[in-house]
């Protein structure tokens, strides 16, 4: 008899529960950055000088910006949530492997938004900024995005 195969609710489940905590801490974060953000004049200013430092970097910015968000702490949670603060092997070759991918796709994100500014406008109006989103969510995320992700790491793992 063969291996059996776990549903893919029941892998997406435990998926969940392992990563609640993560998830939790990541939000808490965005949280407490946007508060910042209105109420605290230095994080205030360190995030304007981020945005001009995007400009002047272009996509270079994009990439790096990625990469950290895409490859480096999640990495980097990994090792603290579920490695309890040990490093490993396995980490540096995630790396090795994570790094360009995410590289690539902020650099595809970049110009999908500026290709986005372009066609209709950077006018904070309801009827742009929807239109932005719906495009995201429902032609560029399940498109692009979903399916390179979910090929890239299962070819990775």
């Amino acid at each position: 008899m063969g291996k059996s195969i776990e549903a893919p609710w029941v892998a997406g489940l435990r998926a969940a529960k392992a990563n609640v905590i993560p998830a939790l801490v990541m939000q808490a974060s965005m949280v407490a950055l946007l508060a910042a953000y209105y109420l605290f004049p230095p994080t205030t200013r360190w995030l304007n000088n981020l945005a001009a430092l995007k400009g002047e970097w272009g996509y270079g910015f994009s990439a790096l910006a990625a990469v950290i968000a895409g490859a480096l702490i999640p990495e980097m949670m990994r090792v603290c949530a579920f490695q309890k603060g040990k490093l490993s092997h396995t980490n540096f070759l995630n790396l090795i492997a994570t790094i360009p991918f995410w590289g690539f796709n902020g650099i595809v994100v970049d110009l999908l938004y500026r290709s986005f500014a372009n066609w209709f406008g950077t006018e904070v109006s309801f009827q742009v900024v929807a239109t932005k989103v719906l495009l995201d969510q429902l032609v560029f995320g399940p498109l692009y995005a979903s399916p390179t992700s979910a090929w890239f790491y299962d070819w990775k793992n």
